[in-house]
């Protein structure tokens, strides 16, 4: 296996690696990060003087990826999570033609490959997780959660309760994927998209954090399609939008033809 330097990050087997900061350099980064590791589904129910004390058994690595880095690719047999602390993570899968499916995009305070991370080595990943911005990842060894803690503290036992909670979760999460991509048309995709994020905001107007090509990519249609069609909702009185920002007007009257 190759290893090379650059720009004081590692490439292994044409895969980016940020370079790992030592603990004493984590816990001097982390101040201003803890406002997103305090509401993570991980550490629900602990304060933060616990959720430290907790990071001396779970030795976290705090990483640095530029935008476009691959943090994993399809085919890893991975035994790390990530949590996202500042920028944004694709998770993507590609077919033959290159074309890329985009999975969910991992905003901050949100966890990745803790499935994957878990079922290792026996599942090797089916996606690829990349930077979608200049991003820095709080990565955990998923087995340091799973073991039982030697010193029999609380604060570990509500921690991997609340790992379980996190995969029970990751799945809710791709069934609704499944839910939004299984209608037949363009229009319906939307709708079902469009009424998740409603339900999922408790308001009728809100910011969606994907762009129209993850949009697109997300529902599986093309984005030209995507497009006109969400161009047309809106003259016919459906919704509103600018850029991120939607209105459902939920009394206009539908046609899924």
């Amino acid at each position: 296996m190759g290893l090379s330097a650059n720009g004081g990050r590692a490439m292994v087997d044409g895969v980016i690696h940020a370079r790992a900061l030592p603990m004493r350099a984590l816990r001097r980064s982390l101040g201003m990060d803890f406002y997103y590791i305090m509401r993570s589904v991980l550490f629900e129910g602990l304060d933060r003087s616990q959720v430290e004390a907790l990071f001396g058994c779970l030795k976290p690595e705090l990483r640095h990826y530029s935008r476009g880095d691959v943090i994993y690719r399809a085919g890893d047999a991975i035994t790390r999570m990530g949590m996202v602390l500042e920028g944004a993570v694709r998770v993507e899968c590609a077919n033959v033609w290159g074309e890329n499916t985009l999975l969910v995009m991992v905003e901050p305070g949100k966890t990745f490959g803790e499935a994957y991370a878990a079922g290792a080595p026996t599942e090797p990943l089916l996606i690829d997780i990349v930077a979608d911005k200049d991003s820095e990842i709080l990565m955990f060894d998923v087995e340091r959660f799973m073991s039982p803690c030697m010193m029999g503290c609380e604060r570990h036992r509500k921690a991997q309760y609340n790992f379980t909670r996190l995969l029970a979760l990751r799945n809710i999460e791709l069934s609704r994927r499944t839910f939004v991509t299984a209608p037949r048309t363009i229009r319906e995709k939307v709708q079902s998209y469009l009424s998740f994020q409603a339900a999922r905001h408790g308001s009728s107007s809100f910011d969606i954090t994907v762009n129209r090509e993850q949009m697109a990519a997300y529902l599986g249609v093309d984005r030209s399609a995507l497009s006109a069609e969400l161009s047309r909702m809106k003259a016919e009185g459906l919704i509103d939008y600018h850029m991120r920002h939607f209105t459902i007007f939920e009394n206009a009257k539908v046609d899924n033809r």
